[in-house]
């Protein structure tokens, strides 16, 4: 049997964000694609009240703008 790899948009530019949560998924089907390779993206304005609701807020922008799943 053969687990289809994912690929999902990691929204950020920290490199180092990308390589822990590689590490914390080694093993995994996935696959990670970063802001860096949209460069002509500009961030989105946070207007949440906390923390989760921004990530919500970039992880949606992010998807519409790229066409990608977004964490």
């Amino acid at each position: 049997m053969t687990t289809e790899q994912k690929t999902f948009l990691l929204a950020t530019t920290n490199q180092h964000k990308l390589v822990e949560i590689q590490d914390l998924l080694t093993g995994m089907p996935v696959n990670f694609r970063t802001l860096l390779e949209f460069p002509g993206i500009k961030e989105p304005e946070e207007t949440g009240a906390t923390f989760a609701e921004n990530a919500r807020l970039k992880a949606v922008y992010y998807s519409r703008q790229t066409g990608q799943q977004s964490i």
